[in-house]
């Protein structure tokens, strides 16, 4: 008998071929799986430059608080004031009131050696610091305590009366006054008479002023009387040849139109 032994050898080869690719596409598949995925660069965020406006110096101002709002007021110019240096005693101006209570005041200057680099606030007191010199002269004159720009300058920024780089606020002259015992009494121009009677019978009366004779910007003034031919004596702390006999229609018409807490004008009287 004869054995015939026939082996198909294509099978096994094509069997084994398809289940390595089988495998292959497995491993593959599995490796994409597995494996950490590359990290993908991103652009750096950019920012675009915010928009500043810049800062526009300005003058000095003395504008009243926000309790009372009210336009911008300058206090007194950064401009160098020429003014007689004065001792750090208060000094007494020449009287010629036409009134029945004479009234000598007591006179400071805030160009004084003794404090006109003190601070007031971020400030100095010899640019910055009319209003609280102002108050001292008041203060002073009319009542038992002999109080200095220095003084006022403190009190002022205690109490909330100082603006940075502006002087001071207009509520300065008749809080201060004010804290003091003093009667205070605001007025605006059209109350002209009642001003001049309350000067020529011993009340005193802060202003502040604005552009012209007395400063391009705006400065706090004192008034002290009438004179026998009818002008205002002036006491300005500032300057002491302003300290003379003005006439009124150059105070009246020279005083802010637009002052708030009551101005330009405050009579101060004893009570």
């Amino acid at each position: 008998m004869k054995i015939t032994c026939s082996f198909n050898i294509a099978r096994p080869v094509k069997t084994f071929l398809s289940g390595w690719l089988i495998l292959s596409v497995i491993f593959f598949g599995f490796s994409l799986i597995s494996s950490p995925d590359e990290p993908i660069a991103t652009p750096p965020q950019t920012t675009a430059p915010s928009k500043t406006t810049p800062s526009i110096p300005s003058e000095p101002e003395c504008s009243d608080p926000p309790i009372e709002p009210a336009p911008s007021d300058p206090d007194v110019s950064t401009e160098q004031i020429q003014s007689t240096p004065d001792s750090t005693q208060p000094q007494n101006l020449p009287a010629k009131p036409q009134q029945e209570e004479q009234i000598v005041p007591v006179y400071y200057n805030q160009k004084d050696e003794s404090w006109k680099d003190i601070s007031y606030g971020k400030d100095d007191l010899g640019n910055y610091g009319c209003g609280p010199t102002a108050c001292a002269i008041i203060i002073s004159t009319l009542t038992e305590h002999k109080v200095t720009p220095a003084d006022m300058a403190e009190w002022s920024v205690q109490n909330g009366c100082y603006i940075e780089g502006g002087g001071s606020y207009h509520i300065l002259i008749p809080l201060a006054c004010k804290s003091y015992g003093l009667k205070v009494t605001g007025c605006t121009q059209s109350d002209r008479e009642k001003i001049l009677s309350a000067l020529k019978n011993g009340a005193l009366c802060g202003v502040i002023m604005g552009p012209g004779h007395f400063t391009q910007t705006g400065h706090f003034i004192v008034l002290y009387g009438i004179d026998e031919n009818g002008k205002i004596l002036v006491s300005d702390p500032a300057n002491r040849t302003n300290c003379i006999a003005w006439d009124a229609d150059i105070i009246f018409s020279e005083a802010k139109s637009y002052a708030a807490s009551g101005g330009p004008f405050w009579i101060v009287e004893k009570p």
